[in-house]
């Protein structure tokens, strides 16, 4: 467990690249190109204008709005979409290999199986995981 633990909360377990991966990162592109484009039909705005006007509206609007198409975006957005798409299918043709050792893969294993006894947290002054008896967090946050 030590092992896992001493990679820090950063670090990321590797997914294996399948549709459902590429999926995930056109939809962040397009959601990115979305709001882009608005923000260049509307010019610089406050932070978080938008979505506390949102918030405001005791009714959510009927359909999706689209902005004026910006062609000077689009061609852009479309060439780093083909590109992203492109990257992420030359990965899926390679075969898989996880980026955990077997000891690293042991000890997150054993840590699963605990989650219902143990609480993970990361500390403040250190920033790396602090593991305690979730009886003991218990008595420390009440």
């Amino acid at each position: 467990m030590a092992a896992v633990l001493n990679l820090g909360p950063s670090f990321a377990i590797s997914p294996k690249i399948d549709d459902s991966v590429v999926d995930k990162a056109l939809c962040g592109v397009n959601q990115f190109a979305y709001r882009l484009q608005w923000r260049l039909q509307n010019g610089p705005t406050v932070p978080h204008r938008q979505t506390t006007i949102l918030s405001s509206m005791p009714f959510p609007s009927r359909g999706i709005r689209l902005p004026e198409p910006a062609p000077e975006v689009e061609s852009r957005i479309a060439n780093l979409e083909l590109a992203i798409h492109r990257i992420y299918v030359s990965e899926a043709t390679k075969t898989y290999r996880c980026n955990l050792t077997r000891t690293e893969q042991r000890g997150l294993t054993k840590l699963l199986r605990c989650k219902d006894r143990l609480r993970f947290t990361i500390g403040d002054k250190c920033s790396s995981f602090v593991v305690m008896p979730q009886s003991m967090d218990k008595d420390i946050t009440n």
